[in-house]
């Protein structure tokens, strides 16, 4: 037997052992020395961060070089090699933070763990890691034109949003520090020259939203821009009967309101989904009786409005998976484009059939579709086939908003081969 190539084998592994020892040993004295310098290490290769580290205002863990607090060095199932993703990150260094999340109003990116929407994760200038300065902040979400309009109040002028509002959360609406009356008196005082200029009427009770808009208008003292025809012809009366005691009190029931507005009564009158309920008939939930920036009378635009009620599509609209398609309409928040505010016979409170509503807008696919309605039944549920058979008319992971892959699963849903 030939024991020459047993004896090489042994060697050969023998000197690998050697060199893997040695190999080790060097290996464990060059780890030691990037415990000692890691944030160098880190920087050797990322030169890039070297000059944004330079400036005021670094993350406390890059003041130790503590990279591996948010990254690992290795491989990790996140992008950046971070070790977690979103707020789960930040919490692990800020847990006392996640507390603001049992208030009664959160900021919407705190609530869904989108801490990069407004500080940045390594340096910034802006003091609390700040993405931009005042105002600028807020107004990449919310429409600068809305804070802009002929008379604006101070604060918003000067970009001092944090005057009323706090960033994370608050146990009132809209995330005010205090609500109104009060926090308006904090600043302009609740005295008695106040009634002159409210027709005689104490209003230190009174929520001065109602009259006023807290950001800009078109009209002098912030009155809304838009008036309700009673309050802007000083016809209290018609809508506040009784002594000026009264006159405090909020009139703004269906019954009341369909004194004036007998056609709106006619939306509601033997529809199947109505918005007015039995016990809960206040059309001033939705409209400022007084005035708005809106035509419609309507306090706010339709996404935040509508999902004041609606939490499970607020939670749905801003937990989108990554390259949702989504409806422009959606994208937008116009929910009254496709859903009727007041009443309807449609499901989910749709102005009309899909096959009627949809091609208002797709109007080439009156004609160039897959065949719908009366002709063409689905055979799952043998009911017509129309436009959501196919779509889902809000969001979707595939093309065309469609319910599954147009290329073929969808199709076999009802063309089995």
């Amino acid at each position: 037997m030939n024991r020459k190539p047993v004896l090489l084998t042994a060697s050969y592994s023998f000197i690998m052992i050697i060199f893997l020892l040695i190999s080790g040993k060097a290996l464990a004295l060059k780890r030691s020395d990037i415990k000692k310098n890691l944030g160098q290490v880190c920087l050797d290769c990322h030169p890039e961060l070297k000059k944004e580290l330079k400036g005021r205002g670094l993350h406390k863990s890059l003041k130790a070089d503590e990279c591996v607090s948010c990254h690992t060095p290795h491989a990790a199932r996140y992008e950046n090699l971070l070790t977690k993703t979103g707020a789960d990150l930040c919490y692990g260094c800020h847990e006392s933070s996640m507390s603001i999340l049992k208030d009664k109003t959160v900021h919407l990116p705190v609530e869904y763990g989108e801490c990069l929407k407004c500080h940045t994760p390594h340096v910034s200038s802006n003091g609390n890691l700040l993405r931009q300065k005042g105002e600028a902040l807020c107004f990449q979400c919310h429409k600068g034109s809305e804070f802009k309009k002929d008379y604006a109040h101070k604060p918003v002028k000067d970009g001092r949003c944090g005057s009323c509002h706090y960033a994370h959360s608050s146990s009132n609406p809209f995330l005010l520090k205090q609500t109104s009356p009060r926090l308006c008196f904090s600043c302009h005082g609740a005295n008695e020259g106040l009634a002159s200029k409210h027709q005689g009427y104490q209003v230190k009770n009174v929520d001065c939203l109602l009259c006023h808009n807290p950001h800009s208008t078109t009209r002098k003292d912030l009155i809304h821009s838009v008036l309700h025809d009673p309050y802007k012809n000083k016809k209290c009366e018609s809508c506040h009967p009784g002594s000026p005691a009264y006159i405090q009190a909020a009139a703004g029931n269906a019954k009341s309101c369909y004194k004036c507005h007998n056609e709106t009564k006619e939306r509601f009158d033997g529809k199947k989904m109505s918005h007015i309920v039995k016990g809960n008939d206040e059309c001033t939930f939705c409209h400022n009786p007084h005035g708005s920036e809106r035509k419609d009378l309507v306090k706010r635009g339709d996404r935040p409005l509508c999902t004041a009620c609606h939490q499970d599509i607020r939670k749905r609209l801003r937990m989108a998976k990554k390259g949702l398609r989504r409806h422009p309409e959606v994208t937008e928040g116009r929910c009254s484009t496709c859903h009727n505010a007041h009443a309807s016979d449609e499901p989910n409170f749709l102005h009309s059939g899909s096959l009627v509503l949809c091609t208002k807008c797709h109007a080439r696919h009156k004609v160039a579709c897959h065949p719908v309605g009366e002709k063409a039944m689905d055979p799952r549920y043998k009911t017509p086939i129309n436009c959501i058979t196919c779509h889902n008319p809000m969001e979707a992971e595939f093309p065309q908003i469609m319910r599954l892959d147009g290329t073929k699963e969808l199709c076999n849903q009802c063309h089995k081969y």
